[in-house]
């Protein structure tokens, strides 16, 4: 993306040598999408925050950025997770219905079957 840009020392056929190659471009890269100058780094907590915001799985999230776990993603961006999903819980409840579905059906035919005392 940014080399079709034409952003000088970006060549998108490599990766990144270092940190510091990054630094040197990233004026210019803000520059020119017309954003306030801002650290690198700061980009990784606008994206997370982003992604959870939209509704991202945490886990996937957490992949994208390279993290083994979702634990560091529910610690430090868990406010950006959206909380009034009207959906939350609905895997649960079809389950536990499923469930006593199953076990009242059992108990009655059982009920049937069990000789009279």
């Amino acid at each position: 993306m940014l080399a079709e840009a034409g952003v000088p020392g970006v060549n998108a056929s490599k990766q990144w040598s270092s940190c510091q190659a990054i630094q040197k471009i990233w004026p210019t890269v803000l520059n020119r999408a017309c954003v306030q100058y801002r650290r690198p780094h700061r980009m990784r907590h606008t994206y997370a925050s982003m992604m959870l915001s939209a509704g991202e799985h945490p886990m996937w999230v957490a992949q994208q950025m390279g993290l083994k776990d979702w634990a560091m993603i529910i610690r430090v961006y868990g406010r950006w997770m959206p909380s009034e999903d009207l959906d939350a819980g609905g895997k649960a409840v079809g389950l536990l219905e499923t469930m006593l579905a199953k076990s009242w059906h059992f108990k009655a035919k059982t009920a049937q079957n069990a000789p009279n005392q």
